[in-house]
């Protein structure tokens, strides 16, 4: 399989494979609008690059690939629209702690 070009000579773009691997990492599942959601309300930040300017969208609490273009919602509803081949890295929080409430149950 070869890398997608990117334009960041020497950056492998993102492939449909690889935003399908952060979409299972974070444990996305698709709602009725088609918005991939996490279960468990894990953040997910997106590195984007095109013509040496970078671009990091933090916070993402709900994504949607859409042929090339990835559409992403962060937890204050602020919503980006981004190449897929624009894309090379991306994170996922770690799930929340559960919290012991004191006291006896």
């Amino acid at each position: 399989m070869t890398a997608a070009v990117h334009p960041v000579k020497g950056v492998p773009a993102m492939t449909n494979e690889h935003f399908q691997a952060l979409l299972s990492i974070a444990g996305a599942k698709p709602d009725a609008e088609g918005w991939s959601k996490s279960e468990d309300e894990r953040l997910v930040t997106l590195h984007a690059s095109n013509q040496g300017v970078g671009l990091v969208i933090n916070r993402i609490v709900a994504t949607r690939l859409q042929g090339e273009l990835v559409l992403a919602r962060t937890d204050k509803g602020d919503q980006f629209v981004v190449a897929l081949r624009d894309l090379f890295a991306a994170s996922v929080e770690a799930p929340k702690a559960k919290t012991r409430q004191a006291g006896f149950r």
